[in-house]
């Protein structure tokens, strides 16, 4: 699928994630991250790794950015 074709549903995850009070946790992240690739959206995928500001204790989520370029 191409680049922006993951609708306004995935958009409005990632905003509402971005305006949460807490940060968020590697599950939630992860799960919007295997959407970007899903959907091959490398622009919201960088947005979402953006948000990281603590240290992961698994580097799952790196992996799936990598596996998005590599897509591209």
């Amino acid at each position: 699928m191409p680049s922006g074709s993951s609708g306004p549903s995935l958009e409005e995850a990632v905003s509402l994630e971005e305006s949460m009070p807490m940060k968020p946790n590697e599950v939630l992240l992860g799960s919007l991250m295997a959407t970007c690739r899903f959907h091959g959206d490398v622009e919201l995928a960088e947005r979402l790794m953006d948000l990281l500001q603590v240290k992961l204790e698994t580097d799952s989520n790196y992996v799936l950015l990598s596996n998005i370029y590599t897509a591209m």
